[in-house]
């Protein structure tokens, strides 16, 4: 299995095993009151339809009309007024419980204007007892006196529903009284104001509504009570309108938190607006089903070990994943106006889950395969040739570039009769000191080892990273090779060792450069006739009695630093024209090694 491939499965299966576990937590509902909440930031303003006016109970209605409650007269001349305009429906979210505490004729003055009126008045289960699969059960119901019930044209609930933070996002549809199943009065007045009946509107909600708020408090047209009262609002106001009058008094404690409270609570009357509104704009909102956000749970976390196996650079894999949960954010923030609520919490947890799973196991994997290449390739190559492949590990796999370069070849002089002369363990040590000296100072002058040969020895500079005086470099290591071997030797004669020498052939040009081999096993080595040159010109050295020989084409690149001797021009295979070649014999004036 190639790398590349291994970092494929390793990221797919961290990646699927967070999904599991996130999908795990979304099944058992770990964190959905998280996601309800989050839910409730996707809500924008919006404007609404302006069918819906609120004839509102406010704090100066209270101060112009004196202590609530009002005698019932006042409610019936409101509601004559508001009906001379000839409104659609009239949600009247006021419960007379009790008979009026001055008299009969109190409530038949209310019951007068309910009979030629389209209202709907207010029943309240209490307490509402939640059933599941069931309608919730109203163990108590109560309503308006007998008086007062009878001339209304309908009825419906003002029950809503708190979710566990105390907000309010939901209503039920219906509510069992134990002998009856009552509508939510924005589901009668709507039926009012479509003209479709109740049962067909309520297939539309299902049994649960979730009101689709257009705003905070006070974004439907808002008229004071006492100026409905007082004749002030013109009749138009009201024409095929719907009607709602309610508390909106802080004194008189009937508002609740919404998604949209924004600090600051909303009346219940207001609700009842936004779910009115939502029923007769066919605002409806629904969840993503379950298999959906599993779906999308898995997506969001696959793309994190898709985007981590195609990018190397670890702040562009992750980038790439960012830009993706972006996109699915746009894409639930389109879909929630469409009406559609994608689930945030569980995929942005799976996001972030695989992110960092996978952010971490590529972090130690790689520092792990650079730990390996330091290991592997200290011997062989210098510090910065090492960080350049660390930085690059693409660049060990099989296969090559051509690149311009330098080689360098060295060989022991008469190593047969000094293998004869030495014991194998003295020849070894021998070997290896000598070895160790001249790798030091190829590696020092920014060359890759390539390989030893028996006696012989073959390094390249211009490869991995470019190097643009590789020749001059070449030259370097070889005087210095030369220097390093007189200090040697004089180190070995003191110790009763044999005396040797080295030649050494250095060409440029185009090489090819890459790893070789098998996919179990390769070399990071040169080839080319350029290579095969410089071989070749090490071995002329025991012909014209020289230590160091370069090419016409080394000689070109390093001539302006290095003194030289034309030897001769030598035929080369494969090549019609004779190639010169020189001695190098040392560093012009002024040139430090």
């Amino acid at each position: 299995m190639t790398q590349s491939a291994k970092r494929f499965t390793f990221s797919l299966a961290i990646s699927v095993a967070v999904a599991l576990v996130i999908s795990g937590a979304f099944w058992l509902g770990v964190f959905k009151t998280w996601q309800t909440k989050l839910a409730d930031k996707l809500f924008l303003n919006r404007p609404s339809s302006g069918q819906i006016v609120i004839a509102a109970i406010d704090e100066s209605s209270l101060q112009a009309l004196g202590q609530w409650p009002w005698p019932r007269a006042v409610h019936g001349q409101a509601i004559k007024i508001i009906a001379q305009g000839q409104p659609k429906a009239i949600g009247y979210d006021v419960i007379f419980s009790e008979p009026s505490g001055i008299g009969v004729a109190d409530d038949q003055a209310l019951a007068q204007a309910l009979a030629g009126s389209p209202v709907v008045l207010p029943v309240e289960g209490a307490p509402l007892q939640l059933r599941q699969n069931q309608l919730p059960l109203a163990t108590k119901v109560i309503r308006s006196i007998e008086t007062i019930s009878q001339p209304a044209k309908n009825f419906g609930h003002v029950n809503v529903l708190s979710d566990e933070d105390g907000v309010v996002r939901t209503l039920p549809v219906f509510i069992d009284s134990g002998q009856e199943k009552i509508p939510a009065m924005s589901l009668a007045v709507s039926s009012f104001y479509s003209g479709q009946t109740i049962d067909d509107l309520a297939n539309q909600t299902g049994p649960a509504l979730r009101i689709n708020f257009i705003g905070p408090p006070g974004s439907f047209k808002t008229i004071s009570f006492k100026d409905v009262y007082d004749g002030k609002i013109s009749p138009e106001v009201w024409r095929g309108k719907i009607v709602l009058v309610g508390v909106t008094s802080a004194d008189l404690h009937d508002s609740q938190a919404t998604p949209m409270s924004l600090g600051q609570l909303m009346p219940g009357v207001e609700i009842h607006a936004n779910a009115v509104e939502t029923i007769i704009a066919k605002s409806f909102l629904k969840d993503i089903s379950s298999a959906g956000a599993i779906a999308i749970i898995f997506i969001l976390s696959l793309v994190c070990a898709l985007s981590f196996s195609l990018n190397r650079r670890i702040w562009l894999a992750a980038l790439g994943s960012l830009v993706a949960y972006l996109i699915y954010l746009g894409v639930a923030l389109w879909a929630f106006d469409k009406g559609l609520i994608f689930n945030l919490v569980y995929p942005s947890l799976a996001f972030v889950g695989s992110l960092l799973a996978t952010l971490s196991y590529q972090y130690f994997s790689e520092t792990k395969e650079k730990r390996h290449l330091r290991q592997s390739f200290q011997h062989y190559l210098s510090p910065h040739v090492i960080a350049e492949i660390v930085k690059n590990p693409q660049q060990l796999k099989l296969g090559g570039q051509k690149r311009d370069m330098s080689v360098l070849f060295s060989d022991i002089r008469g190593f047969t009769t000094l293998s004869e002369k030495l014991a194998p363990e003295k020849l070894v040590a021998f070997l290896n000191e000598y070895f160790t000296a001249m790798t030091d100072i190829v590696l020092s002058r920014g060359g890759v080892l390539d390989k030893f040969m028996g006696d012989g020895l073959m390094a390249f500079w211009g490869a991995p990273q470019d190097m643009p005086d590789h020749a001059q470099q070449a030259c370097w290591a070889a005087l210095e090779m030369s220097q390093k071997l007189a200090e040697l030797k004089q180190e070995w004669a003191a110790k009763g060792l044999p005396d040797i020498n080295i030649g050494v052939g250095i060409n440029s040009g185009q090489m090819v450069v890459g790893n070789m081999g098998s996919s179990q096993r390769f070399d990071y080595t040169a080839l080319g006739d350029n290579v095969n040159l410089g071989s070749r010109l090490e071995g002329l050295n025991k012909q014209y009695q020289t230590q160091i020989i370069i090419s016409q084409f080394t000689f070109e690149r390093a001539k302006d630093q290095f003194n030289c001797r034309f030897l001769d021009k030598v035929k080369v295979k494969g090549k019609e024209i004779p190639v010169e070649i020189y001695e190098l014999t040392g560093q012009r004036a002024g040139n430090d090694i």
